[in-house]
């Protein structure tokens, strides 16, 4: 998530560096600047919701609590020979995945209140709305996963701690999929890139913003896994 965040900063920040602003249609940069002030307003929303972003995830962690805690204690006391480290690895990141979809669900209409705004833009290039929009929905697409079944997951490893459990493997392959594809990374590039020059400040305002936002959830996300990781008896 983090490394996400600081890529779509620089984006943002050389992109608007770079541009042209007599290069861009009047259309174009009038609509690059109301995205961008809506995009500012998605990531101050977003902020504001971290607190329940981690209720979120509070919830999904009471829920394994409640149906398999310490579903695989057992794979501590085994001998090295008995288990593949990269295989709980994997489970590990599974359980991070499944915090940040929960905690991501918090956040389903702050997008749709983006989208809404963005998609009432208007472009010069049927080409610029289209790329627009593929890029909102990609990113509804991350915020509607729904998180993995680790309670299941976590019984089939503890039977076989040397093998990638297959409901495991296959949550990674879509989350990764749809994460690679998110981002938002098409809408900031298309902003940035016919935003007008008077519209530098306001992308600081933006790095500002995506920075305490990827340190809130980052905060959040990290200390959840480890609390999730001790319901579920693991020592990684």
């Amino acid at each position: 998530m983090r490394r996400r965040a600081t890529i779509l900063v620089a984006c943002v920040l050389a992109l608007l560096c770079l541009a042209a602003p007599a290069a861009a249609a009047p259309v174009d940069s009038a609509s690059a600047h109301t995205g961008l002030r809506a995009y500012r307003a998605y990531l101050s929303s977003a902020l504001r919701k971290a607190v329940a972003a981690g209720r979120g995830d509070d919830a999904f962690i009471a829920s394994i609590a409640a149906n398999c805690p310490g579903v695989v204690t057992s794979i501590n006391t085994l001998p090295p020979d008995a288990y593949d480290q990269s295989v709980l690895v994997g489970f590990g990141k599974e359980i991070g995945a499944d915090l940040v979809v929960s905690a991501f669900a918090s956040y389903r209409s702050t997008l749709a209140t983006l989208a809404h705004r963005v998609g009432r833009l208007h472009w010069s290039s049927a080409a610029t709305r289209r790329r627009v929009q593929r890029s909102l929905d990609a990113e509804r697409a991350v915020f509607e996963l729904a998180p993995s079944d680790l309670c299941t997951d976590a019984a089939v490893l503890a039977t076989d701690a040397k093998t990638t459990p297959p409901g495991t493997a296959a949550f990674a392959a879509v989350f990764n999929r749809d994460v690679r594809a998110g981002g938002l990374t098409a809408l900031t590039r298309t902003l940035a890139r016919h935003a007008p020059a008077s519209d530098r400040k306001l992308a600081r305002s933006i790095d500002r913003l995506t920075k305490r936002l990827d340190d809130k959830l980052g905060g959040i996300v990290d200390a959840k896994v480890r609390k999730l990781l001790g319901v579920v008896g693991l020592r990684i």
